[in-house]
């Protein structure tokens, strides 16, 4: 059963979440009828993190805090509206500069908030914020997706001679070791929505819908949510269809991830996943992740095989479980 004090924080969440996604997604329209590519990459990046501060918001405004932690909001707070305020600098003078200092002070942030972390240890007072919580089953996980990742991809690309080739050329050794290292530059982003995603919402939506039902009601929120990006980002020409690969995908990813979180507790775990699914999708296809055009084939291709690789998870030992999260 959920408690009166969840439902309030669940209630300023989505108010938080609304507004600041409304006014962003403004943004990404400027950006768009600017034809300014960068920014709107970065501002997408910006999204990322509405749904933390959301959660921030919505438990400062409920909770009393250690005052290590209410620095650590803090700062993650400022940061976001910095980065905002920088972007929309660079929209309105049209200088380049503006995205430099964004990626110049996302990479000293990253360094500030892996010291912190370190020196204070400040996600360790609850375990699910701790990085190494069920640390066996977490990389289990972590090889799990990698493998499920690749098998997806091969049989996306497995029918297509050209594309199968073509995502074969584009992994390297050098790529992933890439991958690794930029982790550490821009795993805040990916946190940024895991925080809000598995760590608040979903045991919340667990609590009052049941498990299976919980996390596919999180994944069309989570789906929904890109309908900004999808519009001005992903496939701006066929942008229906983004929408709904993005919304079928999220549900799947949210099945998923779901396991993952419900099985180790740790919020870290999410964030791993999260990053590599970004980055590895824009691996295979040569970093070609924007302004796709997508058939109605490609649509349906897209929503079976998530559903059969990730969905199929539903039926996982997790959600048959009596208790729930």
């Amino acid at each position: 059963m959920i408690t009166r004090l969840e439902r309030k924080q669940m209630k300023i969440f989505f108010i938080v979440l609304i507004i600041t996604t409304f006014i962003l997604g403004l943004s990404l329209r400027w950006a768009y009828i600017l034809k300014d590519n960068m920014t709107i990459t970065n501002l997408v990046a910006v999204q990322m993190l509405i749904p933390a501060i959301s959660v921030m918001i919505a438990e400062l405004k409920t909770e009393k805090h250690e005052d290590i932690l209410f620095t650590f909001n803090f700062l993650f707070t400022i940061f976001t509206m910095f980065s905002y305020i920088i972007l929309m600098l660079g929209l309105l003078f049209q200088n380049e500069i503006f995205n430099m200092i964004f990626g110049i002070s996302s990479a000293i942030f990253h360094l500030l908030l892996i010291t912190i972390y370190f020196k204070e240890s400040i996600l360790v007072r609850e375990e699910r914020l701790y990085t190494f919580t069920n640390s066996r089953k977490s990389i289990f996980f972590i090889i799990l997706f990698v493998f499920l990742f690749a098998l997806r991809s091969f049989m996306a690309f497995f029918f297509n001679r050209d594309e199968f080739f073509n995502m074969i050329n584009n992994i390297n050794i050098l790529l992933f070791l890439i991958l690794f290292l930029n982790y550490f530059f821009s795993f805040y982003f990916f946190f940024g929505e895991e925080l809000g995603w598995r760590y608040f919402l979903q045991p919340k939506l667990q609590k009052i819908f049941g498990k299976r039902i919980g996390v596919i009601i999180l994944g069309v929120i989570w789906g929904v949510w890109h309908i900004f990006i999808s519009l001005y980002y992903y496939s701006p020409d066929t942008f229906l269809y983004q929408v709904l690969i993005q919304v079928f995908f999220c549900i799947a990813m949210s099945i998923f991830m779901g396991m993952c979180y419900m099985e180790t507790e740790n919020i870290w775990l999410c964030v791993i996943i999260h990053y590599l699914n970004n980055n590895l999708a824009g691996m295979v296809s040569g970093g070609e992740i924007a302004n796709k055009v997508i058939s109605l084939n490609d649509t349906i291709d897209a929503i079976i095989i998530n559903l059969i690789f990730f969905g199929i998870f539903i039926f996982a030992k997790s959600y048959r479980k009596v208790k729930k999260v």
